[in-house]
Parts: C-alpha cells; sequence; structure tokens
C-alpha cells in the first residue's frame, strides 16, 4: 500500500511539472512583439478623419403615367456633412426630365412614350465623395392603372 501512496505523489508530481510546462509554453507563444524583440514603442493615438460617402436613401416612384407630371424627391443623408451642404445633379435622363428648384426631379412624360422604360442617373456630392443612384421608369398608359 505503501508503493502506491508514492506511485500516486509520483504522478501527481509528474503531472503538476506538466501543467507547468503547458503554462510557460503558452505564455511564450502569446508574448507580444514588443516583449520578443525587447523594444516599447511610444503608442499614441492618433484621430483620422474619415470622410463618408453621400447616398440617396430614396427610390423614386417606378411608374409615370404618359401626358401626366412625374415628380421625384429624393432624400439624401451623410455621415459627416450636413444635408444641406450636399449637391445632387442629373447625370443622364431623358430630355423631358429634369432636375430643379429643391433638387426635385420632374417633368411632363410624353404621350408617345407608352410601353417604354426610361433611365436616369441622379449623383450626390459632399465635394469629395459622391454616389449615383440608377433609375428606371415604366411609362403606362392612364387606363392601365
Amino acid at each position: 500500500m505503501e508503493r502506491s501512496r508514492k506511485v500516486k505523489i509520483l504522478m501527481s508530481v509528474f503531472f503538476m511539472f506538466f501543467l507547468l510546462g503547458f503554462a510557460i509554453v503558452y505564455l511564450y507563444l502569446n508574448r507580444s512583439t514588443e516583449e520578443v524583440l525587447g523594444v516599447k514603442e511610444d503608442v499614441r493615438e492618433e484621430v483620422i478623419e474619415i470622410n463618408g460617402v453621400p447616398k440617396i436613401v430614396s427610390l423614386p416612384p417606378m411608374f409615370a403615367v404618359a401626358g401626366e407630371l412625374y415628380e421625384y424627391f429624393p432624400k439624401v443623408m451623410d455621415s459627416d456633412t450636413d444635408i444641406n451642404s450636399l449637391t445632387l445633379e442629373l447625370v443622364s435622363a431623358p430630355e423631358w426630365l429634369s432636375l430643379g428648384l429643391n433638387n426635385v426631379v420632374s417633368g411632363y412624360v410624353p404621350v408617345d412614350a407608352v410601353g417604354y422604360t426610361v433611365n436616369f442617373v441622379l449623383r450626390v456630392s459632399d465635394g469629395y465623395n459622391s454616389s449615383d443612384q440608377d433609375n428606371y421608369i415604366l411609362i403606362v398608359d392612364a387606363n392601365e392603372i
């Protein structure tokens, strides 16, 4: 019985050395670069100005009635610019569609355009960044509604 007690003690000591060795290896492998190189850096936080990209956050009406006024009131946003400082531009559009006062995209839909799909591109800019919104309008007859 004395012998089994000595074996248990020996096994316990062996197990403790094993855990201690494992802990040392773990701590060695997880050291920081400064500890490995023996260098301590002066870490300073820098404030980096990030300029957000403005976006058009609304969708235009998908249908326009031939012979009637089509209007789209785009809503814009930018994380770092006042909304009133953003500019809208109609990059491409059919000749009957224009960007007017208060950034309203509007125009009278030609009667002979029934059945066509027209495309217009609207761009919002904050002076640094810009983004485009590609839009499609299906021209329908008043009787189709």
